[in-house]
């Protein structure tokens, strides 16, 4: 993970971070997942506690994970995951899950 310039400038471009997704009812439904910088900054520290240099890492549903393969099981920020390898490491996972409207609508 390389990042050019400071936190608190990476967090103001990152910010409102929103998301939008069609319900299982087919309308859009919009999430605020971060409103402001220091909302960002706040989730970023503990990132800060795991990572190590020279490592690469995936970002999935708020949470920081090795990009190593293997089994992934979490509580994410919209949902639980049980995965059998991480989708970022995986087009065909990527397509059932990350890019997958109605994945992020089962709990």
């Amino acid at each position: 993970m390389y990042i050019r310039g400071t936190l608190e400038q990476l967090a103001r471009k990152q910010t409102p971070r929103k998301q939008k997704h069609l319900s299982q009812s087919g309308d859009m439904v919009e999430n605020t997942l971060l409103a402001t910088a220091d909302d960002w900054l706040d989730s970023v520290q503990p990132i800060l506690r795991v990572i190590t240099i020279g490592e690469r890492y995936v970002f999935f549903d708020g949470h920081v994970l090795p990009a190593k393969p293997g089994p992934v099981k979490f509580k994410g920020l919209l949902r639980s995951h049980d995965l059998p390898d991480l989708p970022h490491l995986s087009e065909a996972l990527m397509e059932q899950t990350i890019a997958n409207p109605e994945y992020w609508d089962q709990s």
